[in-house]
């Protein structure tokens, strides 16, 4: 039998960029030329937005954020470091990455070989700085797990579960935020992640996926027909059920496997009854408490509709861990919320394992 560990964490894209473009995504949502002129004044915020913008447009609370979220990827390495895994599972959304038009798998099985990617020429960092001082052209490898991802697709047939796979990703396609930043921020010092990493993909973005590129738009630039929607997400509910399969198969193989889930919770830009200013942290809450409670089975009692209402798109990477959780009868070793309003997201931290040891 093997060994799991499990763990949760962000790929939040703007920790990427220096302190003064940290809060790029609230300035963008600002510039809505929908947005009421109430909604602009300082004096409407939350006291939290207030602080975090302080007098310098959020600089002093980027260099706090970035500190507090560095400090929660080096506990989950040392886990990672201390478990010493075979192989580690990211599920992670694809915001029209990899997959695109030609085709949109609810799930994939990223089983790639080990590869280089430039992680500042992909769309959002392109001619901007990033936080490290590296070139456009640096590259950055990864150590894939083809063997790992292809006998993880087939025992997952073998099961029932429908998952697309791919060997590859398409050319002149950039590798997804949610792989390769998780690698990097894990690897904060870049000295190159050294464990193997074998990706599922989720597509958490459904209906807004092709219609927006898997990029921001603004609450006047959504469909409201349903014909002009992209079809939705996988279920809470299915997303539960495969990372609950998932773990099933990591569990019975020879293999010490650690599986992340990868995103940050409610997203600013995608919770429209804040008209794209704020997260929904009262829901973040109630779904964090249910993990704290030790309650992950709860979570597939919620609907995609809750989550798209909330912005929590991107959680449904966290619906798989949450199964594969519950599953294996894993309890978390500490678990961590960290609340923000000025930048685009809460994000939660945590390690599982399971109780009484391997």
């Amino acid at each position: 039998m093997g060994a799991v560990l499990a763990a949760g964490l962000t790929h939040f894209p703007p920790l990427a960029l220096p302190d003064e473009r940290m809060a790029d995504v609230f300035r963008w949502a600002l510039r809505d030329p929908e947005l009421s002129e109430e909604k602009r004044d300082p004096s409407t915020w939350t006291n939290r937005l207030r602080r975090e913008w302080a007098d310098d447009e959020g600089l002093r609370a980027a260099a706090h954020h970035r500190e507090e979220l560095r400090l929660q990827f080096q506990q989950v390495r040392d886990a990672l470091d201390e478990f010493q895994p075979d192989v580690v599972l990211i599920w992670g959304d694809d915001q029209y990455e990899l997959f695109r038009e030609d085709c949109v798998p609810a799930f994939a099985v990223c089983a790639f070989d080990d590869l280089e990617t430039c992680l500042w020429k992909r769309p959002f960092y392109s001619g901007r700085p990033n936080a490290w001082g590296e070139d456009e052209d640096t590259s950055y490898p990864i150590k894939g797990a083809r063997r790992a991802g292809k006998k993880l697709a087939s025992e997952l047939l073998a099961r029932g579960v429908d998952v697309a796979y791919s060997y590859e990703p398409p050319a002149g396609r950039p590798m997804p935020a949610a792989f390769v930043n998780t690698l990097r921020y894990l690897d904060w010092n870049g000295e190159g992640f050294p464990h193997p990493a074998l990706f599922v993909s989720v597509n958490c973005y459904g209906r807004r996926l092709v219609k927006h590129k898997g990029g921001l738009a603004y609450l006047g630039d959504i469909p409201r027909g349903a014909a002009e929607l992209d079809p939705p997400s996988p279920t809470p509910t299915r997303c539960f059920d495969v990372g609950a399969a998932i773990a099933e198969v990591c569990a019975q193989s020879a293999s010490r496997v650690a599986l992340i889930a990868s995103s940050s919770w409610s997203h600013a830009f995608l919770n429209e009854k804040s008209h794209f200013l704020l997260p929904d942290t009262t829901r973040d809450r109630e779904l964090f408490s249910l993990l704290v409670d030790d309650k992950p089975a709860a979570w597939r009692d919620v609907s995609l509709d809750e989550v798209e209402r909330a912005g929590q798109h991107e959680m449904l990477n966290w619906f798989c861990l949450a199964g594969a959780v519950d599953r294996l009868g894993m309890r978390p070793r500490w678990l961590n919320l960290i609340e923000s309003d000025l930048f685009t997201s809460n994000k939660v931290f945590g390690v599982y394992e399971i109780a009484g040891g391997e």
